[in-house]
């Protein structure tokens, strides 16, 4: 073998590496941003029922059954959009493997922004309205799941800006 096959050989292995760490951080992120969607109902509901039960609530009331229809309204509706979140890195590095330049950054910054705007406003939306006395945890699930969504949101503009910064 000479240098260019040696040359080949390694960007090919490389490469190969690559694709097994993005289907790696793929499958990272959906593990936990299902996880984190699931805790969030079921706690959801134990709390409620446990509040209900402690007569935290008015006794004839259906001050239990909207928070609950409410919040499992807004997790079916979030989640395409952790799936868009979930795959990002692979989206991304298809974008920079066939293109580069302003056209390049735009597009990326638009994916990312429609992946994850929704995502936040509703962690953030749900942190705050859930933030009560007798429903702690549920906010706490809601801060988990708008913290782990701002560490992505970092490390996806810090992901595409350094192979921005490369391609130059």
């Amino acid at each position: 073998m000479n240098d260019e096959d040696n040359y080949i050989e390694g960007w090919r292995r490389a490469k190969r590496v690559l694709v097994i760490a993005v289907k790696q951080v793929v499958l990272h992120r959906g593990i936990t941003l299902g996880f984190l969607l699931v805790a969030i109902n079921t706690v959801t509901m134990v709390v409620l029922e446990n509040n209900q039960s402690a007569s935290v609530y008015p006794g004839m009331a259906d001050s239990i059954g909207i928070p609950i229809a409410g919040t499992q309204l807004l997790s079916f509706l979030v989640f395409p959009f952790l799936l868009l979140v979930a795959f990002l890195p692979k989206t991304l590095k298809g974008i920079y493997s066939t293109n580069s330049g302003l056209g390049t950054r735009v597009e990326s910054i638009f994916i990312a922004s429609i992946s994850y705007l929704p995502c936040l406003c509703l962690s953030l939306h749900g942190s705050v309205y859930w933030t009560l006395p007798n429903h702690i945890s549920i906010a706490c699930l809601f801060y988990l799941s708008l913290v782990y969504l701002l560490f992505l949101v970092f490390t996806d503009v810090s992901t595409a800006y350094k192979t921005d910064l490369s391609l130059l």
